[in-house]
């Protein structure tokens, strides 16, 4: 299937191990980052500050392009021997939404990370790189420090696109798509984000999976929208078809237990994922990972969150939900992205 993401049985994934050159060969601007990242750990209570990666994004746009993942191995690479900053393996920026970080709170203490590390860049007239970078504390929320440092042009390489893929269309996608988003009527919340944050860059061939909290139990979809616009029902799915999940909790799908992946490849572009929770059972549940006909825009309007109402011997879907709400069925629902490149 020659598709953004694919559906894979569970492989074994092998590590790459990367050579970094020492600081001292580094260029200003990279000295100057682990000299500031330095000075922010020296103001922490701790002598050493366990840091995770949060997400860096283009100027205010909330998306990410390949220069995020480039700025991501050079902080990487500075890190790596710092006296200070011991850099965490895994990503954390889930735990700047307040429900995650309230969740994640117990855990993150006894695996003592601190803090996470997230920021923006920006392009200057002159073709510099202006990157703006924070770090908060895990555990109160407050700002550890920040930093502005300016990459000169030379400094980026010439493949590595600063701008996400399409910016124009997508943010135009993207606020289609959120103006969709059913207003959530009564105590349910759901909020989802991916392993690496909402608006993260993966590589192609880099496996996808969604962190999802709703603070009731709740049935799920989960939808796939591509980078042309095509919607995918991705979970449940014919590897997993539980889709009731228990309220306070957070979900990993799929996690290290579930029989199936979601694998990441081209076209590149920026996807989303839209996820919907019940607190009764759907009545109708699409086929998975067949594209649905339509536009996603078209599609997500024409009743894929019709709910199933007990005793009422309702059948068939509809094209409005609020008939289902106000015999007492909750709906929420969350929007995440995430941009693929290149390896």
């Amino acid at each position: 299937m020659n598709r953004n993401l694919r559906i894979r049985k569970l492989l074994v994934g092998i590590g790459l191990w990367i050579a970094l050159a020492p600081l001292s060969a580094a260029p200003p601007w990279e000295v100057q980052i682990a000299e500031a990242l330095e000075g922010m750990a020296k103001n922490y209570f701790k002598p050493v500050l366990t840091t995770a990666f949060g997400t860096f994004t283009y100027e205010y746009t909330g998306l990410g392009s390949a220069f995020s993942r480039y700025l991501e191995e050079k902080l990487a690479t500075l890190l790596q021997g710092s006296p200070r900053i011991k850099l965490f393996a895994r990503h954390a920026v889930e735990n700047m939404d307040p429900e995650f970080r309230k969740l994640y709170r117990d855990f993150f203490k006894t695996t003592d990370v601190d803090a996470v590390l997230y920021g923006n860049y920006f392009k200057e007239p002159n073709g510099a790189v202006r990157l703006h970078l924070e770090m908060a504390s895990l555990t109160t929320g407050e700002l550890v420090g920040s930093t502005d440092i300016l990459v000169p042009s030379q400094e980026v390489p010439p493949r590595i696109d600063l701008e996400p893929p399409a910016l124009g269309r997508t943010m135009n996608e993207r606020k289609d798509l959120e103006n969709l988003l059913a207003a959530s009527k009564g105590s349910l919340l759901v909020r989802a984000v991916s392993s690496r944050g909402s608006g993260a860059v993966y590589k192609t061939g880099e496996d996808l999976t969604i962190h999802v909290f709703v603070n009731r139990d709740a049935y799920l979809k989960v939808y796939h929208i591509d980078v042309n616009g095509k919607i995918q029902l991705i979970f449940p799915n014919p590897y997993y078809r539980g889709n009731r999940i228990q309220g306070g909790t957070v979900v990993t799908i799929p996690d290290a237990s579930y029989p199936f992946r979601f694998q990441l490849g081209p076209p590149y572009g920026t996807e989303f994922i839209k996820v919907v929770a019940s607190t009764e059972q759907f009545l109708d549940i699409e086929k998975a990972f067949s594209d649905l006909p339509g536009r996603a825009k078209d599609v997500l309007t024409r009743g894929l969150t019709v709910l199933k109402r007990e005793g009422s011997g309702v059948s068939g879907t509809g094209v409005s939900t609020s008939g289902v709400e106000s015999s007492g069925v909750e709906i929420a629902e969350a929007l995440l992205s995430y941009t693929i490149v290149e390896k």
